[in-house]
């Protein structure tokens, strides 16, 4: 289950460590993205996974969420690149479960343009599974696109 906000300021802070297998499994979930292997990303889900994405998308389902990729990502080519990430467990809470905090670079190319984007992603982990997942997207700052641009992605 998901972690309930306390009424408790102080409780909202109490976190630790969580399991460092749950950024492994949340290091696949975004290669198998980047590899649009949509069987190798149905063996990262649970069923009935739940998925809050930008702009008030919401996905309920394995299916609805696999779909949804087919389409989104024959759209273009897009490649996340993970920036930091870090397991967190709530207190309290013993289901068994871990949480991802990750920072992802994302580069888009749909036609003849190129984009990117920064992905703040919080992602449920239990049993090897992502369980939820919310996603947090900013657009870069023109003097981060500078940077971006006069570094470039290593891959030409």
């Amino acid at each position: 289950s998901t972690p309930k906000p306390s009424s408790a300021a102080s409780d909202v802070y109490k976190r630790q460590i969580g399991d460092g297998s749950s950024v492994d499994v949340f290091q696949s979930f975004i290669q198998k993205h980047n590899e649009k292997d949509f069987d190798g990303l149905r063996e990262l889900i649970a069923d009935s996974i739940k998925i809050s994405g930008p702009k008030g998308k919401y996905l309920v389902g394995a299916d609805q969420h696999i779909a949804y990729l087919k389409e989104w990502l024959s759209s273009g080519e897009f490649t996340w690149e993970g920036v930091w990430g870090a397991p967190i467990k709530f207190m309290g809470v013993d289901d068994g479960s871990s949480t991802v905090i990750s920072s992802l670079n994302v580069k888009m190319k749909v036609a003849d343009s190129t984009s990117y984007i920064n992905d703040l992603i919080v992602a449920n982990v239990k049993e090897g599974k992502i369980n939820q997942f919310w996603v947090h997207q900013r657009e870069y700052t023109p003097t981060e696109l500078a940077q971006i641009n006069s570094v470039g992605d290593g891959s030409e």
